[in-house]
């Protein structure tokens, strides 16, 4: 399973659908609720498009096969601090798994009992762009990891983890990116390039492409001749 998207296909200001999400940007998001997950060209980690998450009530994301270990990659950026939010969650009838933002602002891990696994030591700099990746298996007593690093860097600035209750064996079936416990006051956060694979940690998307795509996407392509040429 490989789920990946770039945004590029998408026009600015206008709300995240399933039906827009697609296309040029990649595999298309068909999990979305509310309207304040929109395209946006105002910042992008690669290209010239992200989704701008509003801090209301709104995730967008994928619904696929349940597998039991699941990896996956976002680039986030905030435009400022807020209440604690749950930036990027997967689950399957019950919660396997949150990556929250803290109000500090700080990542956070927690399990899909509500038990907080680990909290990061590195504050997350506003307008500065983040790569998230983690690996969660899904289990009553399983292993959860979340690395973070800065932009493309291989260089990881934290790493989260530890073994806990990340749900029910069956698997993860959704993995979302937003405000999905509808915290109030959460902060806007642009997300970019989302990857979601169950074969191992996507890595940097500096050419568009995710390091676990066997071949690149005619998109991702383009993307990568015109960041070469320019």
């Amino acid at each position: 399973m490989l789920l990946q998207n770039t945004a590029e296909g998408g026009t600015d200001e206008t709300t995240v659908t399933s039906g827009n999400s697609g296309g040029a940007s990649g595999d298309a998001l068909n999990w979305i609720s509310g309207t304040d997950f929109k395209f946006d060209n105002a910042q992008a980690a690669h290209g010239t498009m992200s989704y701008r998450f509003g801090g209301s009530s709104s995730y967008a994301g994928w619904n696929f096969t349940q597998v039991t270990r699941v990896y996956g990659r976002c680039y986030l950026r905030l435009a400022a601090t807020g209440t604690a939010v749950s930036a990027i969650t997967g689950f399957a009838g019950g919660y396997r798994f949150r990556i929250y933002i803290t109000s500090t602002p700080q990542l956070q891990l927690v399990a899909g009992n509500a038990t907080v696994v680990a909290t990061g030591a590195t504050t997350l700099s506003v307008g500065t762009w983040y790569r998230v990746e983690w690996d969660i298996t899904s289990g009553s007593s399983q292993f959860g990891e979340v690395k973070l690093f800065l932009g493309d860097s291989t260089t990881t600035l934290e790493t989260l983890s530890g073994t806990s209750n990340y749900g029910g064996s069956a698997g993860v079936q959704f993995v979302v990116f937003g405000n999905e416990t509808s915290v109030i006051g959460a902060p806007t956060i642009w997300f970019d390039d989302l990857v979601v694979n169950d074969t191992g940690y996507p890595g940097p998307a500096s050419g568009g492409v995710a390091a676990a795509a066997p071949l690149p996407r005619r998109s991702a392509y383009r993307r990568h001749m015109h960041l070469l040429t320019r």
